[in-house]
């Protein structure tokens, strides 16, 4: 049997192994971890709307430390701003989806606990759907993000992923500050587009102090 198919009892732990080959891994061009993600294959649909869903990085040989912590620089750039640097401080893995929760696992146990009248609960309704179609950033909706916390001057390193259908279709947008990303040449900027399958990693060192949103710049988003 394949291990992909061996499922997984809830509160049960199971430890994937992959044999990675030199072209899974970065490039002398790349960040040296890259962005990826792991869902279930099961029921795609429906483990995802239910928070199945995670980042997975794939990271260069020696790039990380006993700790589990991300070491060296992770572009091969030779600007002067970016000599000296040995150690990520930093690292942010962020999720920006869409969650449908109609297709969720969990509906009906969330109508018996949450709602008042569950019987006469009718989830064909427009606006009952619409209720439950979730527009999040780590699985969190409408500014309840906990704090990304970050210091000035501080090298961080941004894991940014997305999935799902044409709903997802991202502009993450960071406020007051610019990030570096490296494809054929390195360039700052100040928004990522995300569309659905797609991840990347960015790099940025925050040079404004304060308080600052990261939000998707799309439509109702």
């Amino acid at each position: 049997k394949d291990v992909k198919d061996i499922p997984i009892p809830p509160g049960q732990s199971f430890t994937y192994s992959w044999t990675l080959t030199t072209e899974d891994g970065p490039t002398q061009a790349d960040p040296r971890c890259l962005t990826r993600f792991y869902y279930s294959s099961i029921d795609p649909v429906r483990d995802t709307a239910s928070g199945l869903i995670g980042p997975l990085l794939i990271c260069s040989k020696k790039s990380m430390d006993q700790r589990g912590n991300q070491v060296g620089l992770s572009f091969a750039a030779s600007t002067s701003r970016l000599k000296g640097w040995s150690n990520c401080d930093n690292m942010k893995l962020v999720l920006f989806s869409v969650f449908d929760e109609n297709h969720s696992w969990y509906l009906e146990e969330n109508i018996r606990r949450f709602c008042s009248d569950a019987a006469h609960v009718d989830t064909q309704d427009p606006q009952f759907y619409a209720s439950n179609v979730m527009h999040t950033i780590n699985g969190y909706v409408s500014d309840t993000l906990p704090g990304l916390v970050m210091a000035q001057q501080q090298r961080v390193r941004w894991h940014l992923l997305n999935m799902g259908s044409t709903e997802d279709i991202h502009s993450v947008h960071f406020h007051g500050q610019l990030f570096n990303v490296r494809t054929s040449q390195e360039y700052r900027m100040g928004v990522y587009n995300l569309y659905p399958g797609v991840f990347g990693t960015v790099e940025m060192w925050p040079s404004h102090a304060g308080i600052w949103r990261v939000e998707c710049k799309v439509g109702e988003h």
